[in-house]
């Protein structure tokens, strides 16, 4: 087993980055989905979030990305667990656990 070159290890990174604007939208589309299941405006799901109402829209079009503690202040607001908002994303498998990656010292 050889050692892997930031040549490989930047290529998978880069195939790995390439469905980032689609997570980004089906994230989006998600947190949508659920702000409409609890009858939440825009307006009151902004507020929580300490957004403005146009931030929103544009976190929930996918037009800017999602930052992890976003993510986890929605998931509280929203109340559904972090997960819940890949369920069905594009090149993202929860039927198994996490791969484990070889690292070398």
């Amino acid at each position: 087993m050889g050692r892997k070159t930031a040549e490989t290890s930047t290529d998978a990174l880069d195939a790995a980055n390439s469905n980032v604007p689609n997570l980004d939208a089906h994230i989006g589309s998600r947190i949508k989905q659920r702000r409409v299941e609890l009858g939440m405006s825009p307006r009151d799901l902004a507020r929580a979030l300490n957004l403005s109402v146009e931030q929103l829209i544009m976190l929930e079009a996918g037009d800017v990305p999602v930052t992890c503690k976003r993510l986890c202040d929605t998931s509280r607001v929203l109340r559904v667990p972090i997960l819940w908002f890949f369920k069905g994303a594009p090149g993202v498998d929860l039927t198994h656990g996490p791969k484990p990656i070889a690292v070398d010292d």
